[in-house]
């Protein structure tokens, strides 16, 4: 999000363009690609697209729209898998092809939490009340669906940039940390400890963000 950004960060003119409402109809584009097999790019055959009905999730409200899809030709026939748009230059995250979540929207949770200690459930009861408020035609998803949602979209999110601060540069003699987003025992803080995006030669991988048993 931009107001997470510093002040020496790079630009992106896409976050700073008004972004339009939701289109009638979700279309497929070049590049699309399966949530199984991110490796794969579809090539868009006329004959090959059908459209099925989704649900777009807003921050106050649901909109039902139509996209478009083609069977994904790696994914076993019974699993009934489809390969659907990216929707992010929409400024949409597309969930599964039946769910979409406006990035204004998870990056409204992402605000809240980085803000003040507010956990899943109470955050999501908040966006589900709201849509009571507002008439919603469908109700807002359950916890697990939209925690699985946000770090779904979390982990697509880039880290093009230092993240460095302009005054006390890569190693400050002194850091404050609140406690709000990640805390610890006071017993683990060891010259061992190390930021958990830190990865060794013998971390486990996980290419899909669905837990499976043998991955």
């Amino acid at each position: 999000p931009l107001w997470a950004r510093l002040p020496n960060d790079a630009s992106d003119d896409a976050w700073l363009r008004a972004r339009p409402p939701p289109p009638a109809k979700l279309l497929l584009e070049e590049g699309s690609r399966c949530a199984w097999h991110p490796d794969l790019a579809v090539t868009l055959r006329a004959d090959h697209i059908k459209q099925i009905q989704c649900t777009i999730y807003t921050l106050t409200r649901t909109i039902i729209s139509v996209m478009e899809v083609v069977t994904c030709p790696r994914c076993p026939p019974r699993t009934r898998r489809c390969c659907g748009p990216d929707l992010g230059r929409l400024g949409m995250f597309n969930y599964n092809n039946h769910m979409v979540f406006t990035h204004d929207l998870l990056d409204e949770h992402t605000s809240a939490y980085t803000l003040a200690e507010t956990p899943f459930s109470a955050w999501r009861v908040g966006v589900a009340r709201r849509y009571n408020t507002h008439r919603s035609g469908k109700a807002f998803v359950t916890d697990d669906v939209f925690r699985d949602a946000w770090f779904a979209y979390v982990s697509l999110q880039p880290w093009t940039v230092p993240q460095v601060c302009p005054v006390c540069g890569p190693s400050p003699s002194m850091t404050i940390w609140d406690g709000i987003t990640l805390a610890y025992s006071k017993k683990h803080l060891l010259p061992s400890l190390q930021p958990p995006t830190t990865t060794t030669a013998d971390a486990l991988e996980r290419p899909s963000r669905r837990y499976e048993p043998d991955q």
